[in-house]
């Protein structure tokens, strides 16, 4: 058994890894953006799951707004980039299967 703190402190905090799958948090400061079209998981499913703070993402070019409790997948393949709209940080809870990093 593994067990961390789902706290979103960084950009980006590889939490845990097994050899089926990984979980990070992304915490995006206002006016911050993470991603583009160079960002693709080439071999991974993303899971996105929003803790707090409102977000925009844009995913092979399809656009939504994002807030607490919205659950997304991008697949394996997928470009994407994630902007906070909100006046407090934007932190989302990831899960990748299989492990990218």
């Amino acid at each position: 058994m593994k067990r961390a703190e789902v706290s979103p402190q960084t950009q980006f905090d590889l939490m845990l890894t097994t050899p089926l799958a990984q979980a990070a948090t992304i915490r995006i400061l206002p006016g911050e953006t993470v991603g583009g079209d160079w960002n693709v998981h080439e071999h991974s499913d993303q899971w996105c799951f929003v803790l707090a703070g409102r977000g925009r993402i844009t995913v092979g070019g399809e656009v939504q707004e994002l807030s607490p409790g919205d659950l997304l997948v991008i697949e394996k393949g997928e470009w994407h980039e994630l902007v906070c709209l909100d006046d407090e940080p934007f932190d989302t809870l990831n899960f990748y299967a299989p492990p990218e990093f």
